[in-house]
């Protein structure tokens, strides 16, 4: 599904695992009671945000 610069990330089973959003140049991506955001930064540097929700 794509809407508003926004590309939902699916496994072989069907379930929404992360999101790539086109505007913000960042990647989030969940896994089991982790969720990473990998952003973009300008001059190409990347910023990893790891965050828990568990």
């Amino acid at each position: 599904m794509q809407e508003n610069n926004i590309i939902d990330i699916r496994n072989e089973d069907g379930k929404l695992v992360g999101r790539f959003c086109f505007e913000t140049a960042t990647l989030t991506i969940k896994l089991k009671d982790c969720v990473t955001d990998i952003r973009y930064q300008y001059g190409g540097e990347l910023e990893v945000i790891n965050r828990k929700t568990a």
